[in-house]
């Protein structure tokens, strides 16, 4: 739904002009996709374009993991009115609208759907409901006045994020392994041999030294996500119509759904 950018109206449907903005962001990523669907069918391919809402379930890394994550260590903010729909639709609501979309008559070729759920929960109830089983707490914060449009302290968690790269173990694992392939790990082993101030260094970096074997992990830092929230919903009236999109999964199933492989993946 990116297409339609970021300011929109209070019902968002398939009438709203599009509007993809500039550069690389993300709406005009999804607008230039669309566009070669749009002239693939030019030439013969039979395709429709499906717009879903916010996607939420098991590995959905937006808004499942990462805000769930953040969520358990007191991090998850909701910037501005809380109390807006939410916009949220279930993987497997989705998965319906893909089946759907395949079935209906060749004639909706080239034309494009919204896909949402009716019984939408506000921002606030949506993810206080995991909260409530986290026993964390949702923040919530005014909305960022003089047109800002980047979440406040993003810098600090580029920073943060970067760090976490850096000093993750599959990173570690990456170096050790370059350091003991030979011809790459040649000129690096001879580097580390020769200098213990900067062997001291780099594993005084890392939390580690050369006398402990073993280690266990430290928790990660907590991180924050903040989204954006805006008062607008989300209309699938016309996939409904179209497609026979009905939405099958009801919102109570699939947050419970999602909370139980939640508690699977750790993450509550």
């Amino acid at each position: 739904m990116a297409v339609h950018g970021v300011t929109v109206p209070a019902r968002l449907d398939e009438s709203v002009p599009l509007d993809p903005g500039t550069g690389v962001d993300y709406g005009r990523a999804k607008y230039l996709a669309e566009q070669a669907v749009l002239d693939a069918g030019r030439k013969g391919l039979n395709a429709v374009i499906l717009r879903p809402a916010r996607i939420y379930g098991p590995f959905s890394r937006t808004f499942t993991i990462r805000p769930l994550t953040a969520l358990k260590s007191g991090r998850l903010v909701l910037q501005g009115d809380a109390d807006t729909p939410s916009n949220m639709v279930y993987v497997d609501n989705v998965v319906e609208s893909i089946l759907r979309a395949l079935d209906a008559p060749a004639e909706i070729g080239g034309e494009a759907f919204l896909i949402s759920e009716a019984d939408q929960l506000s921002w606030k109830a949506f993810y206080d409901y995991f909260a409530e089983a986290s026993r964390a707490t949702v923040h919530v914060v005014p909305a960022a006045g003089g047109g800002e449009t980047r979440d406040p302290g993003w810098v600090r968690r580029w920073i943060q994020g970067s760090k976490e790269i850096a000093f993750s173990p599959e990173v570690r694992a990456l170096a050790k392994k370059v350091m003991w392939t030979d011809p790459f790990g040649v000129w690096p082993r001879r580097m580390w041999e020769a200098s213990p101030g900067l062997q001291r260094r780099v594993l005084g970096a890392m939390g580690v030294d050369q006398m402990v074997t073993y280690r266990e992990a430290p928790p990660p830092p907590p991180f924050e996500v903040t989204f954006r929230v805006d008062p607008t919903l989300v209309a699938f009236d016309k996939a409904a119509a179209r497609v026979g999109y009905r939405g099958l999964v009801p919102r109570a199933r699939g947050m419970a759904l999602t909370l139980e492989w939640a508690r699977y993946a750790r993450l509550v």
